[in-house]
């Protein structure tokens, strides 16, 4: 049994519409998304880079992302004409605590997320746009990564999807703190055993998981986002007694 359910209809994008000139196959949702709590709604211009940015805002390490940040220009050595290159994202990390899809740990990442179909489609135009983003991001430290649906279609970006529904949400603070008190020392207690304990003291299952996710979103619980999350998932308060290695 999942503990998903409750969110499926939680998250509304901003501003949705679809161009009718593209193709069905290709994904054509454009709209506006708040990636952090304080922070302005982000660009986007298909499902890929909604389901992207819906991943950052999961990440509690990811303190700001820019839509289309400046333009590189550079010069086609195949075809000897000068071109343009606008990224599609810059993704700044916390500097104390920083962290990119890739080995390298810069704390900011220039980001390009195409449909994979699209990707293999148009190589040809792309390669050099992506030699001239590698070159601008080698000059100012600065990592770089083509992100793809495949890419995106597994188990932590669903969970994501969960974690950045929850934050649209209001916070229940005496939830919040009877979750933290549960866990505060405790050993293997899973979303399940949770659920039972405090709907014992009169909390609504629904309100349990919303203000859970929040807690997980906010990085304040840890547990394994790389699997579909269900009841039995293990829970550990960072800021209790056991903290998470």
């Amino acid at each position: 049994m999942t503990a998903t359910n409750w969110a499926k209809d939680a998250f509304a994008v901003q501003s949705v519409r679809k161009n009718r000139l593209d193709r069905p196959t290709v994904s054509s949702i454009r709209g506006r998304l708040r990636v952090g709590p304080d922070s302005p709604l982000v660009q986007f211009e298909s499902a890929v880079e909604r389901d992207f940015l819906k991943l950052c805002a999961s990440e509690n390490q990811v303190v700001q992302v820019i839509s289309q940040p400046f333009t590189i220009k550079f010069r086609d050595t195949f075809s000897g004409k000068n071109g343009i290159y606008t990224p599609d994202f810059l993704v700044k990390f916390d500097s104390e605590n920083k962290r990119t899809w890739g080995p390298s740990f810069q704390e900011q990442i220039l980001v390009e997320v195409k449909p994979y179909q699209r990707l293999v489609k148009n190589r040809k135009k792309l390669i050099p746009k992506i030699h001239a983003a590698r070159q601008w991001c080698a000059e100012n430290d600065t990592g770089f990564h083509v992100i793809t649906d495949r890419w995106l279609a597994g188990a932590k970006t669903i969970n994501a999807e969960l974690l950045c529904s929850s934050l649209q949400l209001d916070t229940n603070s005496r939830c919040e703190t009877a979750i933290k008190n549960c866990l505060d020392g405790s050993l293997g207690c899973s979303i399940g055993n949770l659920i039972d304990l405090l709907s014992n003291d009169g909390f609504e299952k629904r309100t349990i998981l919303q203000t859970l996710y929040q807690c997980i979103a906010k990085a304040e619980i840890d547990t394994d986002l790389y699997s579909p999350l269900t009841l039995d998932h293990l829970l550990d308060y960072k800021y209790g007694r056991f903290p998470a290695i």
